[in-house]
């Protein structure tokens, strides 16, 4: 078969495509393994072995009292935990306590570069300019505020599958197979972090007979959002949710989803929001606004639902936990600020909401590069390098802001106190108390039988 001279053939396409697929799999390959390496040594190497919260009071303990696979549907605070309930149940069997904390941060942090990869993945037919995929890959990765509590741990692990469904519900998957595995992906997401029922707004526009393998990952959604209202209706939580004001909701959103983008130290933050009140995050998010616009302005209208889900999800989610946890800390619009800044600096709410308002620079890039490629040669060269240009500050920006981050697991050795405490319950009564250090400054105690049985 001839070809005109100067067109590409489908030889030349095939081949461009098996090349382009050889690429994609090496760079999942090193988001995975760079990414796992990244999230341990973002946090002092001594806070890896401090364990976080419930992951000591409400995933080990119960997983200790009434078996592991028997609290895997348990319900917490109103909604459901799967995947820290199946990490521990997976572990329970070969990883001894003394290195419960160090194999739990290794094993989120393996979680964090999966994130990270899938996002890489399902991105790629709305964000279809690789280093604009490796830009929201970095995102997942090297958000400043994550180190400070939420990276490394069960309890705080939902945050990243928060971010995760949108780009699972927006995705195509290509095959019935992957449909499949996404919906898993789907359903421990959905079964692990109850604002994802909120992204149901966005099945509508998925159910397209064209888009029939996204069919499965919907039903997950759906089928998880279930289980997670039932689990809110039936075993509610005490309520102490709050309306603080539409003020204190933007205010506060400046302060710990936007601020931390860039300055992630509170005792920095403080000073800068006492000197200059909200300028400095103002303009971080004028920055934000400047993308999101050009995003909804010539992206396709696939990105443009992107684009609004991203800062709309940024919103909502923060706006959700702050409504819901009700503490005057979140009443920003109420503090007087005089001598010190009265309210929370670096929410955790921060994390998941941060994410989603970052990753309107790398779809805004993609739409960029987009344009320039139907310009011509010369103008897809320039988009390009100013695309290029964005994302590596970008990820600059991020990377020395993650140095000024300040870990909060603080709170005591757990190897060195387990190894303590089996030495001494061997020679104690069966149902002594053993007292192991958790952070923020809480005790687990176990008995000792308990001790030397998972010892």
């Amino acid at each position: 078969m001839q070809t005109i001279a100067g067109a590409p053939s489908a030889t030349d396409d095939l081949t461009e495509d098996a090349s382009r697929r050889r690429l994609e799999r090496l760079l999942m390959a090193a988001i995975l393994v760079v990414g796992t390496v990244v999230s341990v040594l973002r946090v002092p190497r001594p806070h890896l072995d401090v364990v976080w919260a419930e992951d000591a009071h409400i995933f080990l303990l119960e997983a200790i009292e009434q078996g592991p696979w028997a609290v895997l549907l348990e319900g917490y605070a109103g909604y459901q935990h799967l995947v820290p309930r199946l990490v521990v149940a997976l572990t329970s069997s070969w990883l001894p306590t003394e290195y419960y904390a160090i194999g739990v941060f290794w094993i989120c942090a393996l979680l964090t570069a999966l994130a990270a990869v899938a996002v890489f993945v399902l991105s790629r037919d709305l964000v279809d300019w690789i280093p604009a995929r490796l830009g929201l890959a970095a995102v997942t990765l090297l958000l400043p505020l994550a180190a400070q509590e939420v990276l490394g741990n069960l309890a705080d692990i939902h945050s990243y599958c928060m971010w995760l469904v949108p780009w699972l519900v927006l995705a195509t998957p290509r095959t019935r197979r992957a449909g499949w595995g996404w919906a898993v992906v789907m359903l421990l997401c959905a079964m692990t972090e109850v604002q994802a029922v909120i992204f149901l707004a966005l099945v509508p526009f998925r159910l397209r007979a064209r888009d029939r393998f996204i069919r499965p990952v919907l039903g997950a959604l759906v089928v998880g959002a279930a289980a997670q209202l039932w689990t809110t209706v039936t075993d509610p939580r005490p309520s102490t949710a709050a309306w603080p004001g539409l003020w204190s909701i933007v205010k506060g959103w400046l302060v710990n989803t936007v601020l931390p983008l860039v300055q992630p130290d509170p005792a920095v933050s403080e000073r800068l929001l006492l000197d200059s009140g909200v300028l400095v995050p103002l303009l971080v998010a004028l920055l934000l606004a400047v993308a999101t616009g050009y995003a909804l302005w010539r992206g396709t209208p696939a990105q443009r639902l992107l684009t609004v889900t991203l800062a709309l999800a940024s919103a909502a989610v923060y706006a959700g936990g702050a409504v819901a946890d009700g503490s005057w800390v979140f009443w920003y619009g109420s503090h007087a600020n005089v001598d010190h800044w009265e309210g929370l600096l670096n929410s955790r709410y921060g994390v998941s909401s941060g994410m989603f308002a970052a990753a309107v620079v790398p779809v805004s890039v993609a739409v960029l590069v987009r344009r320039g490629r139907e310009r011509g040669a010369q103008a897809a060269r320039r988009a390009y390098v100013a695309g290029g240009a964005v994302l590596a500050v970008l990820v600059v920006v991020f990377a020395l802001a993650s140095t000024q981050t300040v870990s909060s697991r603080r709170d005591g050795q757990w190897s060195p106190a387990v190894r303590d405490a089996v030495e001494s319950c061997a020679d104690l009564p069966p149902d002594t108390e053993a007292a192991l250090p958790v952070s923020p400054g809480r005790v687990l105690f176990l008995t000792c039988e308990q001790v030397l049985e998972h010892a």
